[in-house]
């Protein structure tokens, strides 16, 4: 998991200031979609090989 400390440094270049708890959520949002991703990729690999 990429630290607190290195989303903060990615989120905070802009004007916007982002709490801990909202680079929490926004880190864990990530990561959630990011498993979609992964999930449908595996899904539509599985269906082309079979």
């Amino acid at each position: 998991m990429i630290s607190l400390e290195h989303c903060r440094k990615i989120l905070n270049k802009t004007k916007s200031k982002y709490s801990d708890e909202e680079i929490k959520k926004i880190r864990e949002f990530l990561y959630r979609m990011a498993q979609i991703d992964v999930n449908n990729f595996l899904t539509i690999k599985q269906q082309i090989v079979c």
